[in-house]
């Protein structure tokens, strides 16, 4: 399968199941990529406001709102 096909298929998936997948490379990455895993971790333990930013901002930056 290539990854064009790849990504054709996964574009006629529903959105959950769309974002079990992403869950799931997101995973792999992370038992792949020692780096990766550790910028991740510091990100999420990183509790200063200034490093968050609001749910709505995200959604408007990927397009994700209905």
């Amino acid at each position: 399968m290539t990854f064009t096909q790849i990504e054709k298929t996964v574009a006629t998936l529903r959105p959950q199941t769309q974002r079990k997948l992403m869950s799931y490379l997101v995973a792999l990455e992370l038992k792949r990529d020692e780096k990766y895993r550790a910028e991740i971790t510091r990100r999420l333990n990183d509790r200063s406001p200034g490093a968050w930013i609001p749910l709505e901002k995200l959604e408007r930056q990927l397009k994700l709102t209905r």
